[in-house]
């Protein structure tokens, strides 16, 4: 993908040893889906590359997945519908489209993980069980646009921390 981003990468790359891309028509996509309906919270899944060997990852593409029910404070998204569409963006780019994350609104409130949201995180990495990228990311937007990002393990949250 070619275009401008938003890079952030940890002083201590023991923790999360990549530079992450997050392109800004990512970031358009999301502040697009924020100000659809601000009455429910909606979300989906975040997919990207990931280079290992230059160690960067980039959020490319964020796909929405509507949730099997409607809520003010809650997104849960149907896990049928979103592997689908991972299996899809997977088989279609060749493997190189990834699964990275979640993403989802937090209407007329700030962009703070929740508890919930930082236990679900947890959850997702420790299920995926993933020797490759054993991490999840997490892109919340909220109150005036401002947009969160955490970087999760299966051990512990290792980042949360304001972007925008």
């Amino acid at each position: 993908m070619i275009g401008n981003y938003l890079s952030l990468e940890l002083m201590n790359k023991i923790d999360f040893p990549y530079t992450l891309k997050i392109y800004e028509e990512v970031l358009d996509k999301l502040k697009e889906l924020y100000n659809g309906d601000q009455r429910f919270e909606v979300g989906g899944v975040l997919l990207g590359k990931i280079d290992v060997k230059n160690g960067i990852v980039s959020i490319e593409k964020i796909e929405e997945i509507k949730s099997k029910e409607v809520f003010k404070l809650s997104y849960i998204r149907d896990n049928k519908i979103a592997q689908q569409v991972i299996n899809k963006s997977w088989t279609d780019s060749k493997g190189i489209i990834n699964y990275l994350g979640e993403w989802h609104t937090h209407p007329n409130v700030n962009p703070s993980p929740s508890s919930t949201d930082k236990t679900t995180i947890m959850a997702q990495t420790i299920e995926k069980n993933s020797k490759y990228f054993p991490y999840t990311i997490l892109l919340i937007i909220g109150k005036s646009e401002r947009i969160t990002v955490t970087i999760a393990n299966k051990g512990r949250i290792i980042l949360c921390t304001h972007i925008r």
